[in-house]
């Protein structure tokens, strides 16, 4: 329940920052250094999240696209499954979830293990059954308040560790990178009026 003397906007931004500041102090800088040297020695890299973590998985794909690297994402659960399926020995799959205990999620890392492919989650659960099957495990910190949701701050910082990778990985691939980044942005600019 809400407090009604709580002021909304400092609880939702209290509880995102916190969540931030949290995730910033306990983010594991090697694990996020391994899945950058992996994402960035792929040719093929995969991108997986249901209901919110979608999203997060979404923002990935719109973003890690753009550094050559294939990119592979799909919005539903049974198109992920059909890209797991396809996926070889070295690959990379980026598995997001809040709580790494949905089971269709849980089936997604046992397709991607199938196939000998690399598996980096990105979880607020460390322990969790999905977290347990990650090559690499990256976690963020949620805070909790009551009136915000858990995984509302999850994904903000999840949505974060996704602009950290980006960064690191364009900076890992140097001029191919940005070369890349110039192809897309003088696409995009060609459509503008």
């Amino acid at each position: 329940d809400i407090n009604p003397h709580s002021d909304t906007e400092d609880v939702v931004f209290s509880t995102a920052l916190a969540t931030l500041e949290a995730t910033r102090k306990q983010l594991d800088r090697n694990a996020l250094q391994k899945a950058v040297e992996l994402v960035a020695g792929k040719k093929k890299l995969f991108l997986f999240g249901l209901g919110g973590s979608n999203i997060v998985a979404m923002d990935a794909f719109h973003k890690l696209v753009r550094t050559g690297i294939n990119c592979n994402f799909a919005g539903d659960f049974h198109l992920q499954l059909m890209l797991a399926s396809q996926m070889e020995t070295g690959d990379v799959a980026l598995v997001v979830s809040h709580t790494g205990e949905n089971l269709d999620t849980i089936s997604l890392a046992e397709e991607i293990r199938k196939r000998k492919a690399v598996l980096i989650v990105l979880t607020s659960s460390g322990h969790s059954p999905l977290a347990r099957a990650a090559d690499v495990l990256l976690t963020v910190w949620p805070a909790t308040s009551t009136p915000v949701s858990e995984s509302f701050s999850a994904r903000l910082a999840q949505l974060v560790v996704i602009d950290i990778l980006y960064v690191d990985i364009m900076e890992a691939l140097g001029d191919a990178g940005v070369d890349s980044l110039q192809r897309m942005r003088d696409t995009i600019a060609s459509r503008r009026t």
